[in-house]
């Protein structure tokens, strides 16, 4: 029997490699996002995930077309190109960012939980962000605080769905080539920030979603409340790097 798979956020980044690597494994998926998602969903549903009814309706659908859900993976989630520091971002773009990010998350979640109470082998897997962690360097207050409380969410998850052998886990990357954060390969600030990475490369989106298929898997049935750092070594390392020693 085929395992199916929800995922929000299908049509990002992340997103897009996490439908690609678990088709790949044998899973029928399922997708919701406000844009196009892959061909190679089975069932797909535009929706706003901060809205719960609209929500509920969608994974309904999903659930109803794949004949159940056995894992989701919340990838769904924006940072706003106004975002800032304390005294700079606003309140409205702090609260927009935490409605999409956590109540969102929240929301696919609490919808899906019917069906993961029914599945043989149910998995929530959330991708956060290093930024939760240990802040940003430029400054994305409302993104990094919204990130700080979907890992919160996460283990308070893991720790109340345990007894019926849900389990909940948070792939958290680094910055990703291609990803939300800009890369500019020639400046000073880009080679800076490679210095600080031991492995002295960013990751692709393909690295978070192998670490999604991981935690959906069997072979990590002993795992829940993790958060799996997916940042070349980044958040290891106290000091940058020094290309000139190796």
């Amino acid at each position: 029997m085929h395992k199916k798979v929800l995922v929000t956020g299908a049509a990002g980044y992340i997103g897009k490699a996490v439908c690609s690597v678990f088709a790949a494994d044998g899973w029928q998926l399922g997708a919701i996002d406000l844009l196009d998602s892959p061909n190679i969903c089975i069932a797909e549903e535009k929706c706003d995930l901060s809205e719960p009814l609209g929500t509920k309706q969608s994974v309904d659908a999903i659930a109803q077309k794949l004949g159940g859900i056995d894992s989701i993976v919340c990838c769904a989630g924006q940072m706003m190109s106004n975002d800032g520091a304390i005294g700079v971002v606003t309140s409205e773009i702090f609260q927009k960012t935490l409605t999409s990010n956590v109540l969102g998350t929240f929301n696919a979640i609490n919808a899906v939980l019917p069906y993961l109470r029914n599945s043989d082998y149910p998995s929530i897997t959330v991708v956060g962000s290093l930024v939760a962690s240990f802040g940003s360097a430029s400054s994305e207050l409302a993104y990094t605080t919204s990130k700080g409380a979907v890992e919160a969410m996460v283990k308070e998850m893991a720790v109340s769905l345990a007894h019926g052998g849900i389990r909940v886990n948070c792939v958290s990357p680094g910055p990703l080539a291609g990803g939300l954060f800009p890369t500019y390969p020639d400046s000073i600030g880009e080679k800076y920030r490679l210095n600080r990475i031991p492995l002295g490369s960013r990751g692709t989106s393909d690295d978070a979603a192998y670490a999604c298929l991981y935690l959906a898997s069997r072979q990590a049935s002993y795992i829940t409340g993790a958060v799996l750092k997916v940042d070349g070594g980044a958040s290891a390392a106290f000091l940058a790097r020094n290309p000139e020693e190796e």
